[in-house]
């Protein structure tokens, strides 16, 4: 994990050196849990998983819960590293999974999405869709929300698995959809970004010409969607309508998902064995500042207290 300073970065959170303070894991981890900032963190516990973990995992009340592509997925105690619990999906996970309530939702190659109990990992139910799920879904006390490789996104009932609605598109759903004041938003290998009714899966508005296929989940912040392409592009849209509010170029290769904070979208480019992490303005899309980075990134930037983090196909 690689750390960028903002330009206005105010740490509000002291700073936690695992080596120059020579305090074990636990000591930092109540270090952590009163406040510090770990800049230089030590390894806690290493899980194996039996296969590639290639999405962010989802924590609650202790535990981490995440897939493999060897069809596992895990309950893991955030503290010891120890299973809680595993349960075998019939085919690999790619996507993050959703916590509402005491379920957590996941999708599978096998085109199943599955809701687990989260304490024991009991199957609560699984229902089989139209194509692969390959992302992340969402999960809201109203709806599970999951797109297909097919090119469908569904709602199905959190309790019960019942099917509320579906849509059907024409190219693969490349990442997770994000529920936005009553509409659901998702964006497909098209270049396309489409706004669905939550509660009816009818279409609000649909913006094409996005240069190249949708590379993220878009990020919705106050009245704007932003959103990143395959091919460098970022753009911000009007949430209402889907009304194009500026683009700008980052670069040639993939934007990942954007990150939201203050006046400022971040953003990940890749390109080649190199990539950069950029910040605009939130208002006008005008390029705050550009850090290049030595490897090539596959991860979403998370911004805290200032700091944009992300993780490099190198390790870092």
């Amino acid at each position: 994990m690689a750390a960028v300073p903002t330009p206005t970065s105010k740490p509000r959170q002291r700073a936690l050196d695992a080596a120059a303070s020579g305090d074990g894991y636990e000591q930092l981890l109540a270090k952590y849990h009163a406040g510090g900032v770990l800049v230089r963190p030590i390894l806690g516990w290493r899980f194996p998983a039996g296969g590639a973990v290639s999405a962010a995992p989802a924590v609650a009340d202790g535990v981490v819960y995440f897939g493999s592509t060897n069809g596992s997925f895990y309950a893991v105690d955030t503290v010891t590293g120890l299973a809680r619990w595993r349960f075998v999906a019939g085919g690999w996970i790619q996507g993050s999974p959703s916590i509402q309530g005491d379920l957590v939702y996941f999708g599978s190659n096998d085109r199943n999405v599955y809701a687990l109990e989260r304490r024991s990992g009991r199957l609560i139910w699984r229902v089989k869709l139209d194509a692969e799920i390959r992302t992340a879904l969402t999960a809201t006390p109203d709806a599970v929300y999951v797109g297909t490789r097919a090119g469908t996104v569904y709602a199905l009932h959190p309790r019960t698995s019942r099917r509320l609605w579906r849509h059907r598109g024409k190219m693969p759903v490349t990442a997770r959809p994000v529920p936005s004041r009553g509409k659901v938003i998702y964006g497909d290998l098209d270049g396309g970004l489409t706004a669905l009714s939550a509660a009816k899966g009818t279409v609000v508005w649909r913006a094409n010409g996005m240069a190249s296929g949708v590379a993220g989940s878009p990020a919705v912040a106050g009245d704007t969607v932003y959103i990143g392409t395959s091919r460098g592009v970022l753009s911000a849209l009007r949430e209402r309508d889907g009304k194009i509010r500026w683009r700008v170029q980052i670069g040639r290769g993939a934007i990942t998902a954007p990150a939201v904070s203050g006046d400022g979208v971040y953003v990940v480019a890749s390109q080649a064995k190199r990539g950069r992490v950029v910040a605009v303005r939130t208002r006008d899309g005008k390029r705050l500042w550009t850090a290049r980075i030595p490897a090539r990134s596959v991860s979403s930037p998370a911004v805290v207290g200032g700091v944009v983090y992300f993780g490099a196909r190198d390790g870092t």
